[in-house]
């Protein structure tokens, strides 16, 4: 996996007790452009924190595609398609 720098869109969250921001980026892919929202949560407390945990819950997801499934805490990520 290909990681570059690129800008991370911060947005407040109004409605919600438990979330005050999330964190949002688009990628290029083959199909389109896929784009990532992480929700600030615990331990999520920066766009940093935001972005390893979507790494992390990717590679949870590959592993659990290959068969090799582990046990992990994953932030709550709400990946999307941008046709």
């Amino acid at each position: 996996m290909e990681v570059t720098l690129g800008e991370v869109e911060v947005f407040t969250v109004t409605g919600q007790s438990d979330v005050a921001r999330a964190y949002a980026w688009a990628e290029d892919v083959a199909t389109g452009s896929n784009s990532t929202v992480v929700l600030e949560r615990p331990p999520i407390e920066t766009a940093l924190d935001a972005f390893r945990a979507a790494l992390a819950s990717a590679a949870k997801r590959a592993a659990h595609n290959s068969g090799l499934r582990k046990q992990a805490k994953a932030a709550i990520i709400i990946p999307w398609q941008i046709s």
